[in-house]
């Protein structure tokens, strides 16, 4: 079973990743998609990511398993670090202070920021940071900040240093499955879209004013996930989302 298929560039060449239930790991890149490499990672991985962890330019994979969290070089699988941690089910990466290295952010409770070259702990967050977590930009300049659906109906944005959370919003009467961050405007103050757990709909909250801003119908049953890119090249990000059942659609930006 594949567990997470994660998205990568290296070297200016975009490339493809696949993480299975076995630890196996597989690299696609080029038009028609080609297997580049195969490596094996920590088997039963519940979550995982991929970015440049100490700001050196080359990519670190990043896998979760229940009780332990893995980086691997993603050029070749070589092991880089271990660090036990107990009760995540979701981890992200980004740049969320002064120095190079980018920040893993872990759900667990309470909620754990460790920096990706040293792993020290940069912030514990008594309440958690909830699910779904996603990162993006909400303040309106080129920092970075990341949100967790912190409740059934709700989600909360959190700051980098110094660290806080910022705002929360939402008011989801199936639950919450899905959030990203959506460059829709290009002015560094993206969008955060979430997708209901039950029916509903997809949401776009606009980070200025933390209000919902429009929504898109979902005509299936839940929603697996959602994303934003400029699928046509035209400049305008599309709104991709997949419902559990039924339904899926792709939705120029607003």
């Amino acid at each position: 079973n594949i567990v997470r298929v994660l998205p990568a560039t290296d070297g200016g060449t975009a490339h493809i990743y696949t993480i299975a239930s076995d630890g196996t790991v597989r690299d696609y890149s080029g038009w028609p998609l080609a297997e580049q490499n195969e490596f094996t990672v920590a088997t039963s991985p519940v979550f995982a990511t991929i970015g440049d962890l100490t700001g050196g330019g080359s990519n670190s994979l990043l896998v979760l398993t229940s009780g332990s969290l893995y980086a691997y070089a993603a050029s070749d699988g070589s092991p880089q670090w271990s660090y036990p941690v107990s009760g995540a089910t979701e981890v992200a990466m980004a740049q969320l202070d002064a120095d190079a290295a980018s920040e893993i952010i872990l759900n667990t409770t309470p909620g754990l920021v460790i920096d990706g070259l040293t792993q020290v702990t940069d912030w514990q967050y008594i309440d958690g940071f909830g699910s779904h977590l996603a990162t993006g930009h909400a303040l309106g300049d080129t920092t970075t900040q990341f949100a967790g659906a912190t409740s059934w109906s709700s989600f909360s944005v959190f700051r980098g240093a110094p660290w806080s959370p910022l705002w929360s919003a939402g008011n989801s009467n199936g639950g919450i499955a899905a959030l990203a961050f959506a460059n829709l405007d290009n002015n560094n103050r993206d969008v955060i879209l979430e997708g209901d757990a039950q029916w509903g709909s997809v949401n776009a909250y606009d980070t200025g004013t933390q209000q919902l801003r429009f929504s898109i119908h979902n005509p299936g049953w839940g929603v697996n996930a959602v994303a934003a890119a400029d699928v046509r090249g035209n400049g305008i990000p599309e709104i991709a989302f997949g419902a559990t059942q039924a339904y899926g659609a792709v939705v120029e930006g607003y």
